[in-house]
């Protein structure tokens, strides 16, 4: 179920994550939760917290978890003793509203070489997910998986929407097709694909406007290039409309794998 946005103040800085190419860091917020930090300064800047939002809204309305997120207002000067001087420059260029990711206490990477827990993963949902959205970083190399609770949650979308990365218009990227579709970490694991797309897509009806519609305005005018809010609600209608191409081309890219 999709769940709104809260907003927190970050009140103690605890340091960078060991993985992530947005450099995220980990905060504790005056509600008391501790929270993987995104900032608007890292990576593609405020459009990977606006692929973020859009996506977690996605995998939780097609009945995927994924951690709960947070509008965390950041003050630099918490995190002025950090001894990375790249990382400290970073932040300071953060102040005011960030995207907080829910810190599940105990979860773990998943490796899917070896973990017995990837077989209770969802797999064919975040398999076509990934399709919708045309999000290459779910390898096994970086799964991008959590294992918690003996459940898969998913999380860091922050390479989906390929039209944030160039100057394509939102719909003409829609009609492009998903790179790499064999390198992604569960497609060999993945059940009925055409099962899951009738499933997702029952669930996704009239829900576009509402997941779009809980990025927060200011980031979605920060964006440089802006993108209008409607521009992501039509690359998804877009991608919708053509889910049988990519179940077919998900199909062929699942059978190479076997031959």
């Amino acid at each position: 179920m999709e769940r709104p946005l809260i907003r927190t103040r970050a009140v103690k800085y605890l340091g960078p994550l060991p993985r992530g190419s947005s450099r995220p860091v980990r905060v504790e917020a005056d509600d008391g939760g501790i929270y993987v930090l995104k900032t608007r300064s890292a990576g593609q800047g405020v459009k990977t917290l606006v692929a973020e939002v859009i996506a977690t809204g996605l995998a939780r309305a097609i009945g995927l978890l994924a951690p709960d997120l947070a509008i965390v207002d950041f003050d630099p000067a918490l995190a002025q003793g950090e001894i990375d001087g790249e990382l400290r420059e970073s932040l300071a260029r953060s102040p005011g509203d960030n995207l907080g990711i829910d810190w599940l206490p105990g979860a773990r990477l998943v490796d899917p070489r070896i973990d017995a827990d990837i077989r209770r993963a969802p797999a064919s949902l975040i398999v076509w997910l990934d399709a919708l959205i045309q999000n290459v970083d779910r390898t096994p190399k970086n799964p991008n998986l959590l294992s918690w609770h003996r459940r898969i949650w998913v999380f860091d979308h922050g390479v989906a929407f390929p039209f944030h990365f160039g100057d394509d218009d939102p719909r003409a990227a829609a009609r492009e097709r998903c790179p790499d579709l064999e390198g992604h970490v569960l497609l060999g694991a993945a059940g009925d694909l055409e099962e899951a797309d009738a499933a997702a897509r029952r669930r996704l009806e009239g829900a576009l406007e509402r997941i779009v519609g809980a990025v927060p305005e200011a980031w979605i005018d920060a964006a440089s290039p802006p993108t209008p809010r409607a521009a992501y609600v039509a690359y998804l209608e877009e991608r919708l409309a053509r889910s049988s191409e990519f179940v077919r081309e998900l199909g062929a890219a699942r059978g190479n794998l076997r031959a």
